[in-house]
């Protein structure tokens, strides 16, 4: 099982390499930084995290060290393509995540995720960890999905992606738990239908 640290606990200190194959401690010798574990390099949640860190670095005042279980060379592209101005680590077997409690199985046997798991296998890789997961399908049309990407200020997606997440998604099966439910209506209705699945 991972615990997940709490606040006053002493980080673990490991020893990572960065995008250059250089040896990076972690936490630092100042003892403060801002460690964040994300799973892959270049997909879109991942993106819109990392240059999110990127464009605020300065007002947070401390490092910023992002974990993930990329290869150096991958960090290297991540860090090109999207112009990062901190320091990325590769932690290809788990284990820092794991001593932070970033990955494995909770203690917890409840809880909410949020993802965009949109194939089968992605799925059901959830699944084979938590057996019980139901799934909330939040379904909308190409056009009005177009419309708020459009309407959304200082994110990183362009509206190009949108069709290549379409061409991607595998609709949930009668096998998987799920419900599925119209974006098209006010937020308040959208939680609401959603609280009335999962309750």
């Amino acid at each position: 099982m991972t615990k997940r640290l709490e606040k006053g606990d002493k980080a673990p200190q490991f020893t990572l390499t960065d995008a250059e194959g250089v040896s990076v401690t972690v936490p630092p010798a100042t003892g403060k930084a801002i460690v964040y574990f994300y799973p892959r390099a270049n997909t879109p949640g991942c993106t819109t995290e990392a240059c999110d860190f990127r464009d605020n670095i300065e007002s947070l005042g401390l490092p910023v060290l992002g974990i993930s279980p990329d290869k150096p060379e991958k960090l290297e592209k991540f860090i090109s393509d999207h112009g990062l101005n901190f320091t990325l680590l590769s932690d290809p077997d788990h284990a820092v995540a794991e001593a932070y409690g970033a990955f494995g199985e909770s203690e917890r046997d409840d809880g909410v995720i949020a993802c965009s798991a949109l194939k089968r296998s992605y799925r059901d890789i959830i699944r084979k960890k938590a057996p019980d997961t139901f799934f909330v399908h939040l379904h909308g049309t190409y056009e009005v999905h177009l419309e708020r990407v459009q309407r959304r200020e200082g994110h990183f997606m362009p509206t190009s992606l949108l069709d290549s997440q379409f061409d991607t998604l595998e609709p949930l099966a009668d096998d998987e738990p799920s419900v599925l439910i119209d974006i098209d209506q006010p937020v308040e209705d959208i939680v609401e239908a959603a609280y009335q699945a999962v309750r």
